[in-house]
């Protein structure tokens, strides 16, 4: 196998972002064929061939088929590791020279491990990480910067799943009605996901381009799948293509936030927009709306408008107001409404559907309302008033990024 000689300095990123793209679908791969008990079995050998790489080769170069040999590798790790869990080898369908697997077996795979994830005798706050963890390859640091938990805690809610399944040894099988009572838990760990890299609360990174691809991927996979094609997923997978699309033009050069009435249009990625304009035709073929379908329309109205001004703003608050209908207490709706109501009808307006929102516990100790108020309250001409709300906003923004794009915003009030 032909390799090609590679700086040690220039392993470690290659061989991550090489690992990014198969953890999960090795994990899955070998989750299926060892069995859920023997999960921590499947991640040590998924583990085992990425230390190889590390090892290897800065050495001996980089394979050609470098997807190929990490598939190789942990396959003679597992056969030489495993074999005691079937007396025959199992894993005979990996082919090293070319694709580890078909597509389809292997996205059934990976449906498979998402779906055992979303096991409903599963606590919601263990399903989450291990799901990240064993169909995302993210490791536990990663989780917890995610969601805004400790990492000790999101160790222990890992352990205790796993614990669950090499007990109870549920199956990989399910039926029709299973997935069915499953697909929402997916979707929504997949939402999650999506939003945290978007704009969560790691401490030291706003935006995070690798979740959103991972919901990206997973989404489409959902979507495309002859056992979950459904039309919320196929809204879903939109909607994460949508947010994908624009991540170029909302940091700049020194890693600072653009917002979107300053963003590049031209910088948005295209051909994944066009790819979330068809899945969002192939979620329209019905009259019934979910939430994704919404959150995807608000995305293609932002989408297909040349400029910030020229937004169907109008479209957008009614897609807001249908959002408020499903879930009237959702705290997050309502500031987003605010923007859309202040394009229509004047930020006066906008400042009087969030009054009371300080008192949400959702909203309390987030930057994102002082944020969105200062916003308002700057367009209606009340500068002492935004200035005291910006002070707040940077005082409780989670990241370097966002304190200091709300400071810039402080300086030049």
């Amino acid at each position: 196998m032909t390799q090609s000689r590679i700086s040690t300095g220039e392993v470690g990123p290659l061989v991550d972002r090489l690992f990014r793209h198969e953890a999960g679908r090795m994990t899955a791969y070998f989750v299926r064929h060892l069995g859920p008990a023997h999960v921590d079995q499947a991640e040590d050998i998924v583990q085992e061939a990425l230390f190889r790489a590390l090892k290897t080769w800065p050495f001996k170069g980089v394979p050609d088929h470098a997807r190929a040999w990490l598939w190789r590798v942990a396959r003679n790790v597992a056969t030489d590791r495993f074999r005691q869990y079937r007396p025959t080898d199992p894993l005979e369908d990996v082919d090293a020279a070319t694709e580890p697997l078909p597509p389809s077996r292997l996205h059934d795979a990976e449906l498979d491990l998402l779906f055992l994830c979303a096991d409903p005798d599963l606590r919601r706050d263990a399903a989450i990480p291990l799901t990240l963890k064993l169909a995302c390859g993210f490791g536990t640091a990663e989780i917890a910067g995610a969601l805004s938990v400790p990492e000790a805690t999101i160790r222990q809610r890992i352990v205790r799943a796993k614990k669950r399944w090499r007990t109870d040894q549920p199956s990989l099988d399910l039926d029709a009605a299973q997935i069915g009572t499953r697909i929402d838990g997916v979707m929504n760990v997949i939402y999650l996901m999506l939003n945290e890299g978007y704009g969560g609360h790691h401490p030291d990174h706003w935006q995070r381009a690798e979740l959103c691809r991972e919901a990206a991927r997973l989404a489409e996979l959902l979507a495309m799948h002859e056992r979950t094609e459904r039309r919320d997923a196929a809204a879903l997978a939109a909607l994460c293509l949508f947010q994908l699309a624009r991540l170029p033009a909302r940091l700049d050069g020194e890693g600072d936030i653009i917002l979107m009435e300053d963003q590049d249009r031209t910088l948005w990625d295209g051909a994944l927009t066009a790819r979330a304009f068809r899945w969002l035709r192939v979620a329209g073929k019905g009259n019934d709306l979910s939430t994704y379908h919404l959150l995807a329309g608000i995305a293609a109205a932002h989408a297909a408008a040349p400029d910030y001004a020229g937004t169907d703003w109008p479209q957008v608050r009614r897609y807001y107001d249908l959002l408020l209908e499903r879930d009237p207490s959702s705290p997050f709706h309502v500031l987003n409404r605010a923007v859309a109501v202040a394009e229509t009808d004047g930020s006066a307006s906008a400042l009087e559907t969030i009054e009371g929102l300080s008192r949400n516990p959702l909203l309390g100790r987030s930057y994102l309302l002082p944020a969105t108020r200062a916003w308002l309250l700057a367009r209606a001409g009340q500068r002492a008033e935004a200035k005291r709300d910006l002070i707040r906003a940077v005082d409780l923004a989670p990241s370097p990024q966002l304190r200091r794009q709300l400071q810039r915003r402080l300086e030049t009030m």
